[in-house]
């Protein structure tokens, strides 16, 4: 019987571990999501958490400009920030208004800071079936309104 060998992923799975917020909340974070929310209320600036994004994961500064938008964009890293989590509208803000930023990168930035102000813009999603339109509203689902 011939042994074949498998080939082992580059990278562990990333698995969520409780972590206690400042606020004495229990959130489940990545390692990688626990050392950039430390990161980010330590940062004393938008460049400063940028840069510890880019040693956390290894990346460029493009790059770390899109980990760390979206990183303020998961609702477990937000909870474990609480009121601290505002510090991802300076992120946001600078991403939009940096001249060095592509503009995907930038148009990315103002539509969150556009929703985080005026709330997500309606979405519609229609399904045909057999002669039959159903029309879904997913914005009063995803915020819990009744209507």
């Amino acid at each position: 019987m011939k042994i074949v060998k498998t080939r082992k992923p580059k990278t562990a799975p990333k698995l969520k571990q409780p972590y206690i917020s400042p606020d004495g909340i229990r959130v489940l974070l990545t390692d990688s999501q626990k050392e950039f929310t430390d990161a980010a209320l330590q940062a004393k600036d938008s460049s400063v958490l940028i840069q510890r994004t880019m040693e956390i994961y290894e990346t460029n500064l493009s790059s770390a400009r899109v980990i760390a938008r979206q990183n303020f964009s998961k609702p477990n890293i937000m909870e474990y920030l609480g009121d601290r989590g505002y510090k991802a509208l300076d992120v946001l803000n600078e991403a939009m208004t940096d001249k060095k930023a592509s503009w995907t990168d930038r148009i990315k930035a103002a539509d969150s800071l556009a929703d985080r102000q005026f709330g997500k813009a309606m979405q519609r999603q229609e399904v045909h079936t057999t002669g039959v339109t159903l029309t879904i509203d997913l914005t009063s689902s995803l915020s819990g309104e009744q209507g």
